[in-house]
């Protein structure tokens, strides 16, 4: 049997248990069992484990959802409270049939401990039990203030500080209030305050327990050097600069590797992996899946090309068509009347262009900066990453730059160029940063981008991509998650890129499941405004 099938059939047996023992809450023991129990534990004690039947149960039953993923910490939670869950049916009720699905179940759970390898995150364990001993201590706080500043006809008495703690500590050990009891509405509501702020404390513990893995250690330098050198040997495209840019987890097998970040339980992979061969490659995605089992992650790539479709397909994922790269053919492009008649209107207005191969100095970037910072403060503008830049002086400074000025000198709009690892790439240009400055004649872009490609064709380059845009119908498409997927505004750009006849390459999100689109499309946005270093 595989560990897969074990897991899940120790989930629906821990799921029933669980069931089992909210059920068996309501259900009153034989009198002649509760008759012995009754000689010899007070009746405070048998109820306090009818209660806590009723929360192994609920956690049992949550916990049991956890087994199905394998993870770690479920199972020890769960061993825990299927023993206390034994005990409490035999205290509440000598309920000994109850026990045995118990002790059957861990007779089973506990030899299958080799199985639940997802692992637990030390740093959300920790915060687990401080926020559990920290929501803990508000509630017994209120519940002592409470007690001590509440008024007499509530209760029919006032308490004393020492009554006070008295009082709150034997409801926890208890589960149930000890006399005196609430007179009114008032005191019945205020004793169901102190309980719901217990179980959350409990509650929201569990649920950070169960929480993924989250990423935090940062590839270091060793690391990043060897995805340099892959990159430069196996580079297909100007887009895999990013790859090793600092919001991004490295993955390793031999002679390949991935770039991801960790959202919300997604695992998500800019473009494939950079590979020697399509081998390579399908090792570093089978090896990558099996460390997303281990931690809970979800896979998906992103912006992954047509070309690696099939082995994709192949292990069983799912694809939703997201974008096109506008790429254009530098030997095949001449202008067209109207582009022509555009050109010349903005040379006439005194504009120029310059190219500025890299490096490039921190007097130039500075002034780059005031055009992003105005472009940046119209509406809908941000900075966004993962699969492209943002601006920054180390970036600028490695990157070919292209600007235009007007007749005072002033840089009006600019663009950069992605910087390349390989000679080979040296022949694919591919723009990104993309700013100007507001209140400025209709078709400056246009003259930047035309003067762009007509220094690139005196250079002999082969190929310039003009980034994402959206060609070609999409009604197959699942649109309002893809409203969510899409972080460029795919209609105006992909009208405005139109105008230079670009060729368009269909790139891909790839993922597992329809019904996980939602939370990928909540990743999606967070990874693409991350805000830290890169």
């Amino acid at each position: 049997m595989s560990n897969g099938r074990l897991a899940r059939i120790l989930g629906w047996a821990v799921l029933l248990i669980g069931v089992l023992d909210i059920i068996s809450v309501g259900s009153p023991g034989l009198p002649r069992r509760l008759v012995i129990i009754d000689r010899y534990l007070p009746y405070t004690f048998i109820n306090a484990t009818r209660y806590f039947s009723l929360l192994s149960g609920f956690f049992l039953t949550l916990l049991s959802l956890q087994l199905f993923k394998r993870k770690a910490v479920a199972w020890y939670a769960t061993v825990i409270l299927l023993v206390a869950s034994i005990l409490t049916h035999l205290f509440k009720g000598f309920d000994w049939r109850s026990s045995l699905l118990s002790v059957v179940a861990l007779i089973f759970l506990i030899p299958a401990k080799s199985i639940f390898t997802v692992r637990y995150d030390p740093p959300v364990l920790r915060r687990a039990i401080i926020n559990f001993f920290l929501i803990m201590a508000v509630a017994i706080l209120y519940g002592v203030l409470g007690f001590y500043f509440i008024k007499k006809r509530h209760f029919g008495q006032t308490f004393s500080l020492t009554q006070s703690v008295t009082q709150v500590t034997r409801m926890f050990l208890e589960f149930a209030p000890p006399p005196p009891y609430p007179h009114t509405r008032f005191g019945n509501w205020f004793i169901d305050s102190i309980y719901v702020l217990g179980f959350t404390s409990l509650t929201t513990a569990v649920l950070q327990l169960i929480k993924p893995v989250a990423e935090y250690a940062l590839p270091g330098f060793a690391h990043r050097q060897l995805a340099t050198s892959l990159l430069s040997s196996y580079a297909v495209s100007p887009i895999e600069y990013f790859k090793i840019a600092n919001d991004k987890q490295l993955f390793f097998s031999p002679q390949a590797f991935l770039a991801y970040r960790v959202s919300r339980g997604v695992a998500i992979v800019l473009g494939g992996p950079v590979a020697a061969s399509a081998k390579d490659s399908q090792e570093c995605v089978h090896r990558f899946q099996a460390v997303c089992r281990e931690n809970d992650w979800l896979p998906v790539f992103y912006q992954l090309p047509q070309s690696l479709l099939p082995l994709f397909s192949q292990a069983g994922y799912r694809h939703i068509h997201f974008g096109d790269e506008a790429i254009i053919k530098l030997p095949e492009f001449t202008l067209d009347p109207e582009l022509r008649s555009v050109y010349r209107k903005i040379q006439k207005q005194g504009y120029i262009f310059h190219y500025l191969p890299a490096p490039n100095y921190a007097t130039l970037i500075a002034k780059l900066k005031e055009v992003s910072d105005e472009w940046l403060s119209l509406p809908n503008r941000s900075e966004r990453g993962f699969a492209q830049g943002q601006f920054s002086v180390k970036y600028l400074t490695q990157s070919d730059l292209a600007v235009v000025k007007d007749r005072s000198g002033q840089v009006v709009a600019f663009v950069n160029l992605i910087p390349s690892f390989s000679a080979q790439l040296n022949q694919v240009k591919s723009v990104d940063l993309i700013r100007q400055r507001s209140h400025l004649p209709n078709g400056i872009m246009e003259f930047l981008w035309l003067s762009l490609i007509l220094d690139l064709q005196k250079q002999l380059v082969q190929e310039l991509s003009l980034g994402m845009g959206l060609a070609g119908e999409s009604s197959h498409i699942k649109k309002n998650i893809l409203q969510l997927l899409r972080v460029f505004r795919a209609q105006s750009l992909s009208f405005f890129k139109q105008k230079f006849h670009p060729h368009w390459q269909p790139y891909y999100l790839v993922y597992k499941s329809d019904t996980r689109l939602p939370q990928i499309a909540l990743a999606i946005l967070d990874i693409v405004h991350y805000k830290g270093d890169r």
